[in-house]
């Protein structure tokens, strides 16, 4: 998990010198990055930057989204948070978050994540503070990760391990 945290990490501060390799699965009216992540063999990425915070998801080995909001001046704290999600405007739903560095991560209920597939926006109050994102294009980013974790590339990188 360090090792995880530690390449979110460097995704989040190096910020445009992480391009993209492979766009998402499915176009659409976003601006998601789905790429591979550095130091993690076979692990892919979405972004997506924003004014305020970045977005980025992971899929993890259960298959399940994790959904990280990231700050290239943040220093959080190592530990679990509570915060809330809000889905286009739906009551708010508390998510358990983990800190570190620039980056607050938690993993989404199955209702959540199926709300955040087809979501426009999300409200989210962590430590730092309350953000409100655009979040148009979340599903065609998880495809586009799970499709890049399949990926030949990917596999082989795994495999190189």
């Amino acid at each position: 998990m360090k090792t995880l945290l530690a390449c979110l990490a460097l995704a989040i501060v190096a910020g445009p010198a992480l391009a993209a390799t492979q766009p998402p699965a499915a176009a659409g009216p976003s601006n998601w990055q789905v790429a591979p992540v550095p130091g993690a063999p076979g692990a892919c990425s979405a972004k997506l930057p924003g004014d305020a915070i970045d977005l980025i998801l992971m899929i993890n080995n259960a298959g399940k989204l994790v959904l990280t909001a990231g700050h290239s001046d943040w220093n959080a704290s190592p530990g679990q948070f509570a915060s809330t999600l809000s889905v286009d405007g739906h009551k708010p739903t508390t998510l358990e978050v983990s800190g570190a560095g620039p980056l607050y991560l938690g993993t989404p209920t199955d209702k959540v994540t199926a709300a955040l597939r087809k979501s426009k926006t999300v409200d989210w109050t962590l430590p730092p503070g309350s953000f409100h994102v655009a979040s148009v294009g979340l599903g065609a980013a998880m495809d586009g990760v799970v499709a890049c974790m399949k990926s030949p590339q990917a596999a082989a990188a795994r495999a190189g391990s």
